[in-house]
């Protein structure tokens, strides 16, 4: 039996909690967002719920499925939702901004956060590999990249004063 170690903690107190059905879960985003997720789940038989019995993180094994710009371009064009203008979580850092700030929003999406945060007076930059997100935030006059945390972090390591990451932690297979 193969050992899984959780994300967070990198120990293998863990528990499988559920199986997702593949076969389901592709012909769910096919019919519902418009998306075909196939090339997900080459070579996987099964896609497990394991939580970590120190912290309560549920989190999906193998990590190898994960999505990439092309997906979160078609999501965001299939599910109009996606990508929420305002959350109650941007309004709840919001406040913890300061003109002339250096702000990081990683996975920012189209920017709609990064923009209020420049309406402040602060200096905003944001992360997405969304490149339909990236093209319209560009559009805007905002500062989104399209670079990994590590890429980003390697040039940028002290510089940021605030860094936010909403509605992120589920994407990324490598905490």
């Amino acid at each position: 039996m193969e050992n899984i170690y959780s994300p967070l903690t990198n120990k293998n107190n863990v528990k499988k909690i559920d199986i997702l059905d593949i076969a389901r879960l592709k012909k769910q985003y096919l019919s519902q967002y418009r998306v075909d997720v196939s090339r997900f789940f080459n070579n996987i038989k099964e896609l497990a719920i394991y939580e970590c019995q120190d912290s309560k993180l549920q989190f999906y094994y193998p990590f190898s499925p994960i999505g990439d710009g092309l997906f979160y371009s078609e999501l965001g064009k299939g599910y109009s939702g996606y990508y929420s203008p305002w959350r109650w979580e941007h309004e709840r850092a919001y406040r913890l901004i300061n003109p002339n700030d250096h702000v990081l929003d990683i996975g920012c999406g189209s920017g709609y956060f990064l923009k209020k945060v420049q309406d402040k007076s602060a200096r905003a930059t944001g992360l997405d590999f969304n490149p339909d997100a990236v093209e319209y935030g560009k559009q805007k006059g905002l500062k989104i990249l399209s670079e990994t945390i590590k890429e980003h972090s390697e040039r940028y390591g002290n510089y940021y004063d605030i860094i936010c990451a909403f509605q992120l932690f589920e994407h990324v297979n490598d905490v």
